[in-house]
């Protein structure tokens, strides 16, 4: 009963205009600041020298994260991806930067080498530097 008030109420108090739930939740995430700004070569060395802290620096956090682009992927579920190089951190890590579909095009303008910064939720250590739900700020 409480809810459908509160329903009929958002509806003509004005909330008609048509919002899905994750417009408003990539809105809401992307209007925050990142906690910090930091280099691949930096975030990489982190994690690789202690897991554990870096996880509670980073982890869940979103981050902006500056280096140079080693490759641009999709993986086997045809996932968009990014993976910038370290920089001499490690041979075998890098930072692996996770896109939604409709930044393809953007994606798609990137070279390999380019400097770049993007700005991802940190998932920690997973073989690399995993980010979600990024962007290019």
């Amino acid at each position: 009963m409480l809810l459908g008030m509160a329903i009929t109420g958002w509806y003509y108090l004005g909330g008609n205009s048509v919002r899905t739930t994750s417009d408003m939740v990539l809105e809401s995430y992307f209007s925050r600041q990142p906690i910090a700004s930091v280099t691949a070569r930096d975030i990489i060395s982190a994690y690789e020298q202690n897991e554990v802290s870096a996880d509670r620096s980073y982890r869940g956090s979103i981050v902006d994260v500056s280096g140079y682009i080693a490759s641009i992927k999709k993986d086997l579920s045809d996932d968009l991806y990014i993976t910038l190089d370290g920089a001499g951190a490690s041979r075998y890590r890098s930072v692996q930067a996770y896109f939604s579909p409709d930044l393809a095009n953007r994606l798609a303008s990137l070279r390999k080498g380019q400097a770049i910064v993007v700005r991802c939720r940190i998932e920690g250590l997973f073989i690399n530097v995993r980010g979600r739900d990024c962007t290019l700020p």
